[in-house]
Formats: structure tokens, C-alpha cells, sequence
């Protein structure tokens, strides 16, 4: 990736979203391990070819041990799924936003899991949109 450059704006919180009426919604955080049994809801590997080894990576378990219960191909139905009590998924804090109080985000009990965004941005030959895209980003980065 010579000459680009990534900025971390944000470093997101990964955990779980799970329904509010599940046992692990009361729990102020959850293990890895303990959400490596469960069933998962997740995106279809089609739509996010590394969401699946993210996730197996997170729960250090293989791709192929993870109980898949359903396959969702975009975040609105990954939260239905979710909410609908199917099972639990492995997110970034920033679902929140979307999902609302529809389900509960529970963090996984280790900080060393989280979500970077940020920009990825050419280093030479900046256009000034471009410029000032990353002046402003890079104004409102919140302390890592």
C-alpha cells in the first residue's frame, strides 16, 4: 500500500448484539468464549468475504465451527434476525446507531477487540476536497 496513508478517526468497541430479552442482554460484558457456542446470526459470506474469519478470529474458533444459524446480506436484517431472539452476532459498537434500543450491545469482556474507521486517502497529488476531508476528520478524531 505504498503512498496511501489511514488515519484513524474512531476505534469502535466490538462485542455482541443480542435480543433484549436474552440472558447475555443482563450481563455488563461477555467472553469470546461463551459466544463461541452460541448461535450466530452474521452476514452472508457472498456480500463480506472477511466478516466470517473476523469473527472466527474474535471467538478463536475455525470458520467452520462457527454455528451459523442465519445468513443476513445487509445490517437492517442482521438486527431483525437478531431481535427476533434467532441468535446473537458479532458487531462494532457503531451497529448502535442503526439498531437503536431494538437490541442490546453487550462488549466483549477483553478491550483488545475493536473496530478502527478512518480514512485511507492517496498521500500525493491531494485534490483540495479532498484536503479539507481529511482537515475536518481529523479536527473532530476522538482520543484513542
Amino acid at each position: 500500500m505504498r503512498g496511501l496513508k489511514f488515519e484513524t478517526i474512531r476505534r469502535h468497541p466490538v462485542g455482541i448484539i443480542c435480543s433484549n430479552s436474552s440472558p447475555l442482554a443482563r450481563q455488563p460484558a461477555v467472553r469470546p468464549s461463551v459466544v463461541a457456542m452460541s448461535e450466530l446470526v452474521v452476514y452472508r459470506a457472498r456480500e463480506f468475504p472477511e466478516y466470517h474469519q473476523w469473527v472466527s478470529r474474535i471467538l478463536r474458533v475455525s470458520k467452520g465451527r462457527l454455528m451459523i444459524i442465519q445468513e443476513c446480506a445487509d445490517v437492517l436484517s442482521v438486527v431483525a434476525a437478531v431481535e427476533s431472539g434467532r441468535g446473537v452476532a458479532v458487531v462494532g459498537e457503531f451497529i448502535t446507531a442503526v439498531a437503536g434500543d431494538r437490541v442490546r450491545f453487550v462488549p466483549f469482556v477483553s478491550g483488545a477487540h475493536f473496530q478502527e474507521v478512518g480514512l485511507l486517502y492517496r498521500q500525493s497529488r491531494l485534490g483540495e476536497n479532498i484536503r479539507k476531508l481529511v482537515a475536518a476528520s481529523l479536527a473532530v478524531k476522538q482520543p484513542t
